[in-house]
């Protein structure tokens, strides 16, 4: 199922005109075909042919840049190990004494 909730039948073989700002790869089901779905900054939606080589170029360029964002992105656990003082307790206004550290 494509990102808009539709199913992605069919895939187009032109290039992209606008600036491409992120990728998603649909992979081959009962319903879908395999694809590269392109969001451009616009925010536009453009279903393209897996292996079209500008398609695997686009999708080389723009991977380092997903993953620095992801990467960028805090975890959960990253939020619940950090050393910040838990927020007090509910009815009271004193600071538990005790400081836990989940690992």
């Amino acid at each position: 199922m494509g990102p808009t909730g539709t199913w992605v039948l069919r895939v187009s073989t032109q290039q992209i005109t606008e600036t491409i700002v992120d990728f998603m790869v649909q992979h081959r089901n009962n319903h879908c075909v395999n694809a590269i779905i392109f969001q451009t900054e616009s925010g536009r939606l453009y279903c393209c042919k897996h292996d079209e080589p500008w398609v695997m170029k686009k999708v080389r360029q723009l991977r380092p840049k997903k993953r620095a964002a992801l990467a960028s992105t805090p975890s959960l656990l990253k939020v619940i190990t950090s050393s910040s003082a838990p927020p007090p307790l509910e009815g009271t206004t004193a600071t538990p004494s005790t400081h836990y550290t989940v690992q």
